[in-house]
């Protein structure tokens, strides 16, 4: 499995890949289904246009296949968060493996990469969110020894759903 940065011209791969793993997280009871079904391949595709532009400051790889297919993806940025950004300035803003792909330790290898680049930013603690029914995602942040520093509920299309924030106040563990 090859690691490499995001690009521009992977638009309309990552925005397929995005919503094939949207799809296969939550749709097992995760979220509700309109919610699920808000977030069209359209939608992805948008999102991917900002999140690749050349002004976004965020750092984006993926994993992919001797062939070229890419398996998954992670992001990583400063922490925006009013609440907890002195004391965790960096942020896994998303990470995706595709289910076919899970438990071969990709997941692993893009976090190292990007724990390497947020410490490259002078960014040495980070946070994830994640939606508290996602319990496989809940078990592996707390595996990476992520703790809890914070839950709240948030709206999605007028359903609160659960989210918790993980926190690590010193990412060079994760290396």
């Amino acid at each position: 499995m090859h690691i490499r940065e995001l690009k521009p011209e992977d638009l309309e791969l990552i925005a397929a890949v995005h919503h094939k793993a949207w799809l296969d997280t939550y749709s097992s009871g995760v979220l509700p289904q309109k919610v699920i079904n808000f977030m069209t391949l359209d939608k992805w595709r948008k999102s991917w246009e900002k999140n690749l532009c050349p002004c976004n400051q965020d750092f984006h790889l993926c994993a992919e296949t001797p062939r070229g297919r890419i398996t998954a993806f992670a992001s990583f940025g400063a922490n925006l968060d009013p609440a907890n950004c002195r004391e965790y300035p960096g942020r896994l803003l998303r990470i995706y493996v595709l289910r076919e792909f899970q438990g071969q330790g990709i997941g692993r290898t893009l976090i190292k990469n990007g724990i390497s680049w947020l410490m490259s930013q002078q960014l040495n603690a980070m946070t994830v969110h994640v939606v508290e029914a996602n319990i496989s995602a809940c078990r592996y942040y707390e595996h990476l020894g992520g703790t809890i520093i914070y839950r709240c509920n948030v709206d999605r299309l007028g359903y609160s759903i659960g989210e918790l924030t993980y926190g690590w106040p010193d990412i060079s563990s994760l290396i």
